[in-house]
């Protein structure tokens, strides 16, 4: 991925800019997400069974950072959280 740091911040923004708990619908969100993801890169995340809360996406943000397609950006992103 040439830009995974932005794709990386998105996913982050769209969790947690909600000013409160993040709804259904960003949870489902990241799961079409993963599955593109998979699909596009040919890799299978090491990702828990889906759970609607901050410790699973947390899990799949981890699971994307340290899939093997790093690049460079990587480290800003690091850097912002």
């Amino acid at each position: 991925m040439n830009r995974k740091d932005l794709f990386l911040k998105a996913i982050s923004t769209m969790l947690h800019s909600w000013g409160g708990d993040t709804p259904p619908e960003a949870y489902w969100t990241l799961t079409e997400l993963i599955e593109w993801y998979e699909a596009e890169y040919g890799v299978q995340l090491d990702i828990p069974e889906i759970e609607e809360n901050y410790e699973w996406a947390e899990a799949v943000v981890n699971a994307i950072r340290n899939d093997g397609n790093m690049n460079e950006d990587l480290n800003r992103f690091n850097q912002l959280i």
